[in-house]
Formats: C-alpha cells, sequence, structure tokens
C-alpha cells in the first residue's frame, strides 16, 4: 500500500490565497452595488483618479454658475415689480393729463374736480413709490430699508403756502411756478437720506455688475409727486385775491406740463428696466445652458454605467456562489480522500 503525504504548507497557501480572492470578489461586488444604489462611481473624489480634478473644477464652476442664475431670478422678479409700481404711476398721471387737457378745453377751470383727482392719485402714487418685496424698498437705491416717502404733511404744507403766498400776492405767478420747479426732495415729503442713497446692482455674470437702480428723486416719482402736490392745493382765486383767471390758467398749465414731464420720466425710466431684464435673459439662457453642459461632464466622470455594472454584478455572483462551493468542498476533504 502506498500512501500520499499531504503538503500542510501547501494547503494553507492555497487556502489562504481562496479566501483571499473571495474577499477581493466580495469588495468588489459590494462596490458595485454601492455605485448602483448611489449612482456614482466612487464614494470620494479621490476615487475618480486622474479625473478628481476636473470633477472637482466643474463642481465650482457649477456653484457659481447656479449663484448667477440665483442673482438674476432675485433681480428678475424686482424688475417686474418696479416696471408694474412704474407703469401704475404713469397711468395715474395720464388720467390728469387727460383731465387738466379737458379742462382747458373746456375753457373753465373745475378746479374742485383737479384737487379731488390729484390728492387721490397722489396718495396711490406715493404708495407706489414706497414700494416693498421681502422688506426691501425698491426704489429707495441701497437704502433699502428707508421708505422714499417719508412725510405727507410736509408735503401738504409746503404746496398750502407757496399757494397761499400767491393769492395773497406775496409772489406772483411766474414767482409760484419758479418756487414750485425748486421745491427740495425734503419739501416734497422724500426722505432725506433718499439723495445720498447709493445705486443697486447685481453680479449676474464673471464681467457684469447689472445696475437697476430707480429711485424716487429720480426715476420719475419726484416729478410727479411735484405736480399732483400742486395740484391738490391749487386753488381758485377769489375775488378779494390778486391773482386773476389768466394767471389761475398759466398754474393749471404749469401743473399740465410738470405732469407730462414725470410721464415721460417714468416711461423712460420703465423702459430701461426693461432692457435691462432683455440682457437679464440672454444671460440667463447662456447660464442654464452652462449648467446643463456642466452636469453632463460630472455625470460622465462620476456616474456609473447601470447596464454594465448590473451585468458585473451578475457575473460575480456567479463567481463568488461557484468559488464558495469550490471551498467548501476543498473543506470536507480529509486524509482519507489522499491515502491509495
Amino acid at each position: 500500500m502506498t500512501t500520499t503525504t499531504l503538503n500542510p504548507v501547501s494547503f494553507l497557501g492555497q487556502s489562504t490565497a481562496q479566501i483571499g480572492r473571495l474577499n477581493d470578489l466580495s469588495s468588489t461586488l459590494a462596490d458595485l452595488e454601492r455605485q448602483l444604489s448611489t449612482q456614482k462611481k466612487s464614494a470620494t473624489l479621490s476615487g475618480l483618479g486622474t479625473a478628481a480634478q476636473a470633477v472637482q473644477n466643474y463642481h465650482i464652476d457649477t456653484t457659481q454658475v447656479t449663484g448667477y442664475l440665483t442673482n438674476i431670478s432675485t433681480t428678475t422678479t424686482r424688475i417686474k415689480v418696479m416696471s408694474q409700481a412704474l407703469t401704475s404711476a404713469a397711468d395715474e398721471g395720464r388720467q390728469m393729463i387727460q383731465t387738466l387737457t379737458l379742462q382747458g378745453q373746456n375753457g373753465t377751470q373745475d378746479i374742485g374736480t383737479i384737487n379731488q383727482l390729484a390728492k387721490q392719485a397722489l396718495s396711490f402714487v406715493t404708495d407706489l413709490a414706497n414700494t416693498q418685496l421681502n422688506g426691501r424698498y425698491l426704489f429707495a437705491g441701497s437704502d433699502a430699508t428707508t421708505p422714499p416717502f417719508a412725510d405727507n404733511t410736509t408735503l401738504n404744507n409746503t404746496f398750502q403756502t407757496q399757494v397761499s403766498d400767491w393769492l395773497n400776492g406775496t409772489q406772483t405767478t411766474a414767482q409760484l411756478t419758479a418756487n414750485v420747479d425748486a421745491l427740495t426732495t425734503d419739501e416734497l415729503g422724500l426722505n432725506t437720506g433718499l439723495s445720498a442713497s447709493g445705486n443697486v446692482t447685481a453680479h449676474i455674470d464673471d464681467n457684469t455688475d447689472l445696475d437697476y437702480t430707480v429711485k424716487a428723486d429720480t426715476g420719475g416719482f419726484q416729478d410727479l409727486i411735484r405736480a399732483l402736490g400742486f395740484a391738490a392745493q391749487v386753488t381758485a382765486p377769489g375775488s378779494a385775491d390778486t391773482p386773476t383767471s389768466a394767471d389761475l390758467d398759466t398754474v393749471v398749465n404749469k401743473i399740465l406740463t410738470l405732469t407730462q414731464a414725470a410721464v415721460a420720466k417714468l416711461d423712460s425710466s420703465n423702459a430701461s428696466l426693461g432692457t435691462k431684464q432683455g440682457l437679464m435673459q440672454v444671460i440667463q439662457d447662456k447660464h442654464t445652458q452652462d449648467t446643463d453642459t456642466l452636469a453632463s461632464l460630472i455625470s460622465d466622470v462620476e456616474d456609473p454605467n447601470t447596464t454594465e455594472v448590473v451585468a458585473k454584478i451578475q457575473s460575480l455572483q456567479t463567481q463568488l456562489q461557484a468559488s464558495y462551493q469550490v471551498t467548501s468542498i476543498v473543506s470536507q476533504l480529509s486524509l482519507i480522500n489522499y491515502i491509495h
């Protein structure tokens, strides 16, 4: 009878190698299953190898472009609200122009009607000048926490004094109209710090800061407040007053001219905002395309091919099953199998 001597070292080495292969297969399978569940090739940036730096740059660019898109969205909303306010204010002015024009055509001045319409329009326009969005006064420039129009009492008192001095002869019609033109923002009831308030801009591209400032003291609101404040307080001269009916006609025509100029400036401010909104739309479209491109580049590097991953998982499962079966058979061998 011949016996065969087992080499325990060789057997141990084979077992160790087999265990190592099984661990490698299990680790690879676990990584593939992670890729399938997370839809990412690697759990860490370093796991992407030489592509890590490129994909890191892609993410930085994406963050920057997303910030630009957020700025554009916020600014677009503000401009839309501002544009609506400017349109409404201009419409109030146009209604006043129509009334004043009809009064002139009739040859008589119905001052009561002019006063009433002007007071209603003035209340609405000053509210529009104080338009807010998310706690920001949109026509206040950089001082966005302070309302542009601050003092209705001062406004009314200013024009009441001017008209009283005109009626009692303290000032002539020419002096009255000149004084009205020269009234300061403070005398018109606007915030004393409004003139010092800076511009508002939005950073919407690498080298583009969009200035969308429309302040209540420069964008047409001040001019319309001047015209409406005058119209609200003007009084027809009585028999004991110095001015004549011809002087009253001159004053009403002055109010008409002021209102027309105010509406023109409001429309101009609105048109300027429309141009800037159009520019933002062009830049927004570019950023949206850039975002899609960056997302595609990131996906190419980070995202696994699901079909390939599933196929590899199935192949590894088959290999593991076979390997475990072989290991089980080998582990059941005994010395009797080697005795002949």
